[in-house]
């Protein structure tokens, strides 16, 4: 929604369209069926957006019936809230799933009540500066023990992605875990289609 709340409704339940600008179509490239994946993930979805609303279920996009977007005060005038129920998947493979995907996101990601952690995102880093490849730091740590780290985790777009070659990752040194995060630069490596797992 370019962080300003979703506008148009219609284009979440729209195949192969999206509402993105034509600097981050060019920029980010993005791709995928995008937000109708969450009709594999729950039984019925809501969104709540800039005051108003819709509520559908996997039948109801399976088999195109009409989905009213709905006005009201009581929702949130800002953001963007999306809400699975009857989740076809088991909470704890949820959250295990969002801790490593997290991990280096650009934005806050909030989970059954609390806020994932997010080590690797940039703003998180320490030592953090710029490379040839993009943008290189250390997680933080309260521990006063430092390290030569002999391994990283690459992130694209802030999502864990493998680097064919890369070192191994996470290094221990006197019992402490230090982590290399690496943000490539999206203009210069492009992950492999169709689930850019893989630079």
């Amino acid at each position: 929604d370019n962080g300003s709340g979703i506008a148009d409704f219609e284009k979440l339940i729209s195949i192969a369209e999206s509402d993105w600008n034509e600097t981050i179509m060019d920029e980010e490239k993005p791709y995928g069926i995008g937000f109708l994946s969450v009709a594999f993930a729950a039984q019925q979805i809501s969104v709540f957006s800039n005051g108003k609303s819709l509520r559908f279920t996997t039948d109801d996009l399976v088999k195109q019936k009409e989905i009213i977007v709905v006005s009201g005060r009581e929702l949130p005038p800002e953001g963007t809230i999306i809400a699975l129920e009857g989740c076809k998947f088991q909470s704890n493979e949820i959250e295990k799933a969002l801790t490593r995907l997290s991990k280096g996101f650009p934005i806050e990601v909030f989970f059954n009540g609390k806020w994932m952690e997010r080590p690797h995102a940039q703003e998180n880093l320490c030592y953090s500066m710029a490379s040839q490849i993009g943008t290189w730091g250390m997680q933080k740590s309260d521990n006063e023990h430092f390290m030569f780290a002999i391994g990283a985790n690459f992130y694209y777009q802030g999502l864990p992605i493998d680097v064919p070659g890369k070192p191994f990752t996470d290094s221990v040194i006197d019992n402490t875990l230090w982590n290399v995060a690496i943000h490539l630069d999206q203009y210069q490596f492009s992950p492999r289609m169709p689930d850019r797992e893989i630079i």
